[in-house]
């Protein structure tokens, strides 16, 4: 049985961090595949759902047997979080297992994940909490090249640790949660979570349903920045004509959030959108798009509407002179919002070119103008790359204007067959700020 094993470095340093003190070094990792188990060891993202864990970086060691239709996994580790004390410890425990069963048509995996953080103190910036999830993942091939696929997460228990401690204080003092303000979510929660879509093709045309569920009381400290009490439908369709001469999206989506909380923003979004592609002739094609959006929010103290309407057209050409290839596109898009009955209009051009050659060698311009009304953004980035066969390439782009990212990069193959991909970027935000990044992969 062929093995495959990986080290993956990936270091990064940046004097725009503002959460956590800068990682030089964020991923370091060996990943050996050996027939049908596969390892990673050191720092790596493990995938079991994005309601179970998903997203978040471990530190640990996690591992994946699939032998024919069997699926076993379990991962171990810990998480960085901020805090007061030091920022971005490895101070939260991560557990997972996964157990199923996968075929061609047919997939259902049981997911599980325990996360625990190790501080418990009060005054702390950092909140320390704990969870326990379990998720359900499916797919299904049906005749006539249906699919259905979903997962569903289920929390058991997830709570902030300090709260027993703070009710305990303020009940002392003769309060309570309720009292102060303080919402729910720091007591123990349970509730589910799930989503599914079916894909119906038929033909030229396909039909896509999306479905989403998340409770109000659902969390999971597997899954960074995952919002709860969110109800989602969308639905789309697709057609494609004339061996992709002709190509046409609708998609529209109606979403729900915050409804079972008076203190957030309740917000009901409507969106239609529109997108079509003509190619009439291999040089030149064209794209359109329209959309409109509607949403109303509203909480205890204030509530408010906004409306959207925007489209826009971009025109693209392909042509070769010599031995240069050129691509030309222009994109003008213009849209009128509507907030509490006052109106603003919005003009965007863009307008890219690039031009390579078969030797390895190409250019490349971009040319923006965002018209706000009241404030107009002009920026531009003009850039140049260099292909080196299998060996690697080099790039490098400057930015002017508004909007100012200068950036370097390369990609080569170091002798051992080590492959390194690094850049350098020097850009503007509130101040000057750089960022380096490196990462060095070895398969043996």
């Amino acid at each position: 049985t062929a093995g495959l094993i990986g080290l993956n470095l990936n270091g990064e340093l940046s004097t725009s961090e503002k959460r956590f003190s800068p990682e030089f070094i964020k991923q370091l990792s060996i990943s050996p595949t050996i027939g049908f188990l596969r390892m990673d060891i050191g720092d790596h993202y493990p995938r079991y759902s994005k309601f179970v864990m998903s997203g978040s970086k471990v530190r640990g060691i996690s591992f994946l047997m699939n032998p024919k239709n069997f699926i076993f996994g379990m991962t171990g580790g810990r998480v960085r979080v901020g805090g007061a004390d030091k920022d971005g410890e490895y101070r939260r425990e991560a557990y997972g297992m996964q157990l199923g069963m996968k075929s061609k048509k047919f997939e259902l995996i049981t997911k599980f994940s325990r996360l625990n953080d190790l501080s418990s103190k009060i005054d702390s910036i950092f909140v320390p909490q704990e969870s326990l999830t379990a998720g359900i993942s499916t797919k299904i091939k049906l005749p006539g090249k249906i699919k259905i696929q979903g997962e569903a997460g289920y929390s058991f228990h997830t709570r902030d640790k300090t709260a027993e401690k703070l009710d305990s204080a303020l009940s002392y003092k003769g309060f309570e949660l309720g009292d102060i303000g303080l919402s729910p979510r720091l007591s123990s929660r349970v509730d589910y979570a799930y989503n599914y879509n079916i894909y119906i093709p038929v033909k030229f045309f396909q039909f896509v349903y999306q479905k989403d569920f998340i409770g109000p009381g659902f969390q999971t400290l597997g899954t960074p920045y995952l919002k709860n009490d969110i109800q989602k439908d969308l639905y789309r369709a697709n057609i494609n004509l004339f061996k992709g001469k002709f190509y046409s999206s609708v998609i529209y989506l109606t979403q729900k959030n915050n409804l079972n909380s008076e203190l957030t923003n309740q917000t009901v979004m409507d969106n239609y959108s529109v997108s079509t592609r003509i190619r009439p002739f291999q040089y030149f094609s064209i794209n359109g798009r329209f959309s409109t959006l509607s949403r109303e929010k509203k909480d205890s103290l204030q509530s408010y509407t906004y409306d959207k309407n925007a489209f826009s057209i971009t025109p693209e050409f392909k042509f070769k002179t010599g031995e240069l290839n050129h691509r030309m596109s222009m994109t003008y898009g213009s849209s009128i919002s509507e907030y509490n009955n006052d109106e603003f209009k919005t003009i965007n051009f863009r307008a890219r070119y690039v031009g390579s050659m078969d030797n390895g060698y190409s250019i490349n311009a971009d040319m923006n103008k965002n018209d706000y009304g009241k404030t107009v953004r002009n920026y531009m980035t003009i850039g140049a790359t260099k292909k080196f066969n299998q060996k690697g390439n080099i790039s490098a782009n400057l930015g002017f204007g508004d909007k100012t990212e200068s950036t370097i990069s390369a990609f080569m193959i170091l002798p051992w067959k080590f492959r390194m991909n690094t850049s350098f970027s020097y850009f503007r935000m509130s101040r000057y700020s750089f960022r380096y990044r490196i990462n060095i992969v070895r398969n043996f």
